[in-house]
């Protein structure tokens, strides 16, 4: 298994590749006598944020530079930090 998430820019095209992972067997082999299947993927967090830099870069808000991510539930305290 090969995974990899990509960017599609407006018009249909190709931008950029931001998360990506796949099977790791043979990784974990040289650390182990054992052969363990295993399969891992990575978001690319840097990649996204400078897509969303050079995307909104005309945008003038303010100086602050804020990035608000959650995982489950989290809407009642996401927005009371948002506010």
């Amino acid at each position: 298994m090969i995974l990899e998430a990509v960017l599609i820019k407006d018009d249909d095209t190709y931008s950029s590749s931001v998360a990506g992972g796949g099977r790791y067997d043979e990784l974990i082999g040289m650390f182990s006598s054992k052969k363990i299947p295993s399969v891992g993927a990575s978001v690319g967090i840097e990649r996204i944020m400078a897509l969303m830099e050079n995307k909104f870069k005309d945008l003038k808000l303010n100086n602050n530079k804020v990035f608000i991510a959650t995982v489950g539930e989290y809407d009642k305290e996401r927005l009371e930090l948002l506010n």
